[in-house]
């Protein structure tokens, strides 16, 4: 059974996505094409801050370069 036929067979509405895998693999995005609300879709676009390295040492030094007042 996948997950989301698993959702609504049991009338969940509202999930709490706690692995990064899901997350940064869009499973967030597929709750929300079946219309299921997710409490993490708030920051859904973000998530790839935690899980690429890379990504995130970019956007870090991005920010740092922008704000930065040395």
């Amino acid at each position: 059974m996948s997950m989301l036929n698993l959702l609504r067979k049991n009338n969940i509405d509202l999930t709490f996505v706690g692995s990064e895998e899901l997350l940064v693999a869009g499973i967030v995005d597929e709750f929300h094409k079946k219309w299921i609300e997710n409490f993490w879709a708030l920051i859904n676009k973000v998530t790839i801050l935690e899980g690429s390295k890379a990504y995130s040492k970019d956007f870090m030094k991005k920010i740092w370069d922008k704000n930065c007042c040395l």
